[in-house]
């Protein structure tokens, strides 16, 4: 009979393809797809271009800050070197016009021992007293030396020439010192000579003639 099949005839089952997931892709026009990349690359584009400007901005604060920072520390340090050097200068014009007036005035100390060359085998040696000599003087430049003695004479010494050249007695009469001198002193620019004696009085003498040139008055010892 027509109507009936043969058990050992089977047709194969049909099979059914799986959908491929790129081929939607593939159906999409081109045209869309390159309007897809175009929008992707103008928003990668500007994203870029955001971060680059913001790096560029954040970059230059920060340098000009560290420039401003730098500059302001270096006015402050020079400043203050500036200051430092102007106290140094006013101090030592300071005292300088000190020892300045000092000089003039004749109080002014000046060490000079230790510049002082003493030639050891040839020493100085003279008897200008008759009697132990009490005290000795230096002009400032080293050209005489003064004494005085228990004799109550001041003897003035060129060095240079190694002979005495002036002489103050004891018998000065009004303006001369009554007794021994026990002081003597040379005014740093070897205008004057002053002494003291043990008559508690101080007297001046100009140092280039020995004249009397002025009384102190009287001190209440020697």
């Amino acid at each position: 009979m027509g109507f009936f099949k043969r058990s050992g005839d089977k047709r194969p089952a049909p099979k059914w393809k799986k959908k491929d997931p790129t081929a939607a892709k593939k159906s999409k026009p081109d045209s869309d797809i390159s309007s897809d990349e175009d929008e992707a690359n103008l928003f990668n584009d500007a994203e870029n271009a955001k971060v680059q400007e913001y790096s560029d901005e954040d970059f230059e604060d920060v340098q000009t800050a560290a420039y401003r920072q730098a500059k302001q520390l270096l006015e402050k340090v020079k400043g203050a070197e500036e200051q430092e050097t102007d106290e140094e200068d006013n101090d030592a014009i300071a005292h300088r016009l000190i020892r300045d007036v000092q000089e003039k005035r004749g109080i002014l100390f000046r060490r000079v021992a230790e510049k002082l060359t003493v030639d050891e085998d040839k020493p100085l040696i003279y008897r200008p007293h008759r009697f132990s000599p009490v005290a000795i003087a230096v002009s400032n430049d080293s050209k005489y030396i003064v004494s005085c003695g228990k004799d109550g004479n001041v003897v003035k010494y060129d060095l240079t020439e190694k002979k005495k050249v002036g002489t103050v007695s004891a018998n000065s009469g009004e303006n001369g010192h009554q007794g021994h001198i026990m002081a003597i002193a040379i005014s740093p620019d070897s205008r004057y000579l002053v002494t003291g004696g043990v008559d508690t009085n101080i007297k001046v003498w100009k140092f280039d003639t020995l004249e009397f040139f002025k009384d102190l008055g009287n001190h209440r010892g020697p």
